[in-house]
């Protein structure tokens, strides 16, 4: 859902149904489109590589996972096992 938008405008409830992917990305091509427009910056691969070691971290947090920031960006950089860690937590 794009904030400020209806949620009934993507979502509705009672037929648990969600709008086809090809009009949300659509959407999201004009809005970005717009976002470039009025000054937005283009993502690069740092940014990219930066939001998926946040997506990780966090989504990994919420589960219980007691890595700390500086090691999940490690594990994921380099791909090595962070000593001291339980299996579970790899």
């Amino acid at each position: 859902m794009w904030y400020g938008a209806p949620a009934e405008n993507y979502f509705n409830l009672y037929t648990m149904s969600v709008e086809p992917t090809g009009q949300l990305l659509t959407e999201y091509d004009k809005l970005h489109e717009e976002y470039l427009r009025l000054g937005g910056t283009a993502f690069d691969q740092a940014d990219e590589e930066n939001t998926a070691i946040n997506y990780s971290y966090h989504s990994n947090a919420i589960e219980g996972n007691t890595f700390t920031y500086e090691q999940t960006y490690d594990f994921l950089k380099t791909g090595q096992v962070i000593p001291g860690k339980s299996y579970k937590e790899r």
